[in-house]
């Protein structure tokens, strides 16, 4: 089922989801398109275009059960982001046939996840262990100098209820540009996806609400009640990282903010 485009803010807001994973395709290369083209995972800015994580260049020492540093994606395979979460890190899962025997598809973590929860780009999805929530900093590749993107979109695994799964995006004084659910499909091993892109980079971050409860191994299903929904993240597909203006400036700023929101 696709989802009609929408403004609120953005330039484009992009969704779709669907029982097979070929049903976001279409929209997924469009969103593509809005943000430009790929670039190559270099320890710079390109300015324009955008950067992709699909989580399957993840070592398997880095996989389940084991857990992934947030600055992976910017110091070791340098995309631009850093990523954090209220829980205790992020769980890659582990793809089949691996070395250290780890079941796929987070299976180690509860058995009904090896058919409830199916990456849509094979084999490795992402989760954050004990929380629901990930938040995406954008800095240049390769450094820990603040940037803005254009936009962030992302393909999340088995969303069964419209609302609690979401993608919200903030600018540099941490100030929200958009709040975004995710549609959802009911049933095991579904795909959705959603989007923005903006006329300009004005995204500092962006938080990822992934389902109602994070990976456990204790939710008899991963759609049961209505009030358990596990969701994993697949592939992430952002603007690249550009220099903020002012030199920084503005984040000196929103910084100075944000010491004082917390007084």
């Amino acid at each position: 089922m696709l989802a009609p485009c929408a403004t609120a803010g953005a330039q484009l807001t992009r969704s779709a989801t669907s029982a097979v994973s070929s049903g976001l395709s279409s929209t997924i290369d469009l969103f593509r398109q809005d943000l430009g083209q790929l670039n190559p995972y270099q320890p710079r800015s390109f300015l324009t275009g955008r950067r992709e994580i699909n989580w399957d260049d993840v070592p398997n020492n880095f996989a389940s059960p084991s857990l992934l540093n947030g600055n992976y994606f910017n110091a070791v395979s340098p995309r631009g982001v850093l990523m954090s979460t209220p829980g205790s890190g992020f769980l890659i899962s582990a793809p089949a046939g691996n070395p250290n025997g780890t079941l796929p598809n987070f299976g180690d973590v509860n058995a009904a996840y090896l058919t409830g929860l199916v990456p849509f780009s094979a084999p490795s999805m992402m989760a954050a262990s004990g929380s629901t929530r990930t938040t995406f900093s954008f800095v240049i590749p390769g450094s820990s100098i603040p940037a803005l993107s254009r936009g962030f979109g992302a393909v999340f695994a088995d969303v069964d209820e419209l609302g609690p799964t979401r993608i919200q995006y903030f600018d540099a004084f941490g100030s929200m540009l958009l709040d975004l659910p995710v549609p959802a499909t009911r049933g095991d091993a579904t795909f959705s996806f959603i989007g923005a892109s903006f006329n300009s980079p004005v995204v500092a971050s962006v938080r990822v609400i992934a389902g109602t409860v994070p990976l456990n191994n204790t939710s008899g299903s991963v759609f049961g009640l209505p009030t358990v929904d596990v969701v994993a993240i697949d592939d992430v597909i952002f603007g690249e990282p550009v220099p903020a203006p002012m030199g920084g400036v503005l984040f000196g700023l929103a910084a100075i903010a944000a010491v004082r929101r917390r007084r």
